[in-house]
């Protein structure tokens, strides 16, 4: 196994795309570097997959058979907090938009060189660390199944009220401030 199979430790990842040979490309790649990779190739059942499994990571095409990625997206964010990325060659301003907001966590254009790819999941691992516990008020706020979601970045340990990242220091960050909002955005004060 190379030095970034080590890294992904394993982790399950669901590759939603109808390029069967793309697929099986990526797939092969992402299973060296160390992924545990399931390959589905419609969007309804890439979403029956994401509800069932629960992966680490979903790799998400945008236009898919069966259900279009984007409305994938949008529908499994209600109750599934893992990690998506849109992998899709839909790179307009509109659609990266319309999948961030919507809940992706990184928007991948196509077509993507798989160095590429894998750093971009290792910067995604990166940001996640270790999960400090929600302070009391929060607790049961969250609408997933699994319970109150740690914020992931400065932003939104700011927004949720958090007073302290989960290394112990104290955030000094305001919400409201583009500077600090767009900083947070950057990742530099990812937790």
């Amino acid at each position: 196994m190379s030095a970034e199979g080590d890294a992904a430790g394993g982790l399950r990842l669901l590759l939603v795309e109808d390029d069967e040979r793309l697929a099986s490309l990526m797939a092969e790649a992402l299973a060296r570097a160390g992924y545990a990779v399931t390959v589905c190739g419609r969007g309804d059942e890439g979403e029956a997959l994401i509800r069932a499994q629960r992966p680490d990571v979903v790799l998400l095409d945008g236009h898919l058979p069966g259900k279009d990625g984007f409305d994938v997206l949008r529908d499994v964010r209600r109750d599934f907090d893992g990690r998506i990325v849109m992998l899709t060659a839909r790179n307009d301003d509109i659609d990266q938009v319309l999948g961030l907001e919507g809940g992706a966590d990184d928007y991948i254009a196509k077509p993507v060189a798989p160095r590429v790819l894998l750093a971009r999941l290792k910067a995604l691992r990166r940001r996640d660390g270790p999960a400090a516990p929600a302070p009391p008020a929060m607790m049961g706020d969250s609408t997933s199944p699994r319970g109150p979601r740690a914020p992931r970045t400065a932003l939104e340990w700011v927004r949720q009220g958090y007073k302290t990242g989960a290394d112990g220091y104290t955030l000094d960050l305001d919400a409201e401030d583009p500077t600090d909002a767009r900083l947070a955005s950057w990742g530099a004060f990812a937790i």
